[in-house]
């Protein structure tokens, strides 16, 4: 079986992103958010995966990340993508 990501929903809105789609396995869908959140730079983005009778799907929020005073980003820990079940 082919592996492919189809997306279902795209949004893109005053600094925030949001993606609903599925693929052909709870690896797959992992990888395509963790490439995202890479591709995304200056964004924190959270994702989750999801299995229902063998059909995945996933959805990721992401937004601007906030600057403090000094100038540092704020970053509150490395992105993970959320347990499947």
């Amino acid at each position: 079986m082919a592996e492919h990501i189809s997306l279902q929903h795209l949004s893109i809105k005053e600094g925030r992103i949001s993606i609903d789609g599925m693929g052909t396995s709870d690896e797959l869908c992992r990888k395509f958010i963790a490439i995202l959140q890479q591709k995304l730079l200056g964004m924190e983005c959270h994702g989750t995966v999801k299995a229902d009778k063998g059909v995945y799907t996933f959805h990721m929020d992401g937004s601007k990340r906030e600057h403090n005073l000094s100038g540092r980003e704020n970053i509150s820990g490395p992105n993970v993508v959320g347990d499947a079940h």
